[in-house]
């Protein structure tokens, strides 16, 4: 094969490398700017449900004093005060970590359904929260690609199991499930919990992190 054929098929190929990546990168779900703003969570929700507010909180790293974080509260308008949820956004390291919590179970904001006293999400009936958190993190392949292999995993593969018992709650222990895989590079966690006298759990929170390792480091302390 003389050098100038030789030339020609590198070129092609390496022009094949890089519009293959640039697809593939096109074709994730965008990935908003982090620590998320209260617009923008309050912009996503709207598009799914109007008379829900968001309440903007702030918290900083002790050692720095440099923002860190913004926990973003859930509430209906009617009550601003009673948080439903919380989404809790930061970056380490360039790494992106995000949490959506369920605060009362009650979270009709995050799947466009009305809400009321007492509901919470199962694991068959919290496809559309599931969802929701997978496009406001941005970065899966499409905003189905958790919720697919959530349903197809969980209690059956990935799935771990953890009694918790509470001095103060006493014979109120619970059971958490905790789901975890990686999807498209993403480190993907999933809750639910089941108290003692309860015979349905409900799904507690949702997890995602570009790198697990460099959030743990931090959460034990790390300053590396």
């Amino acid at each position: 094969m003389n050098k100038k054929l030789l030339s020609i098929i590198l070129a092609l190929f390496m022009c094949f490398a890089f519009f293959s990546c640039t697809k593939d990168d096109a074709e994730k779900l965008p990935a908003p700017t982090y620590p998320m703003t209260a617009e923008y969570l309050q912009e996503s929700i709207d598009g799914l449900k109007d008379g829900y507010v968001v309440n903007d909180n702030t918290f900083y790293d002790n050692y720095t004093g440099e923002l860190k974080g913004i926990v973003l509260g859930i509430a209906e308008k009617s009550a601003p005060e009673f948080e439903q949820a919380a989404v809790i956004t930061n970056t380490l390291k360039n790494e992106r970590g995000f949490g959506l919590t369920c605060i009362s179970g009650t979270v009709g904001a995050l799947s466009g359904e009305y809400s009321y006293a007492g509901k919470s999400y199962t694991p068959e009936t919290s496809e559309k929260v599931i969802k929701f958190a997978t496009k406001l993190f941005g970065g899966f392949s499409d905003e189905e690609a958790v919720y697919k292999k959530f349903q197809k995993e969980f209690s059956k593969k990935n799935t771990g199991i953890k009694e918790v018992t509470s001095e103060i709650l006493k014979d109120k222990a619970y059971v958490n499930y905790v789901w975890r895989s990686e999807i498209d590079g993403i480190d993907c966690e999933i809750v639910f919990k089941k108290m003692s006298n309860q015979d349905t759990m409900y799904l507690y929170s949702i997890i995602f992190m570009t790198d697990r390792e460099v959030f743990d480091e931090y959460s034990n302390g790390g300053r590396k």
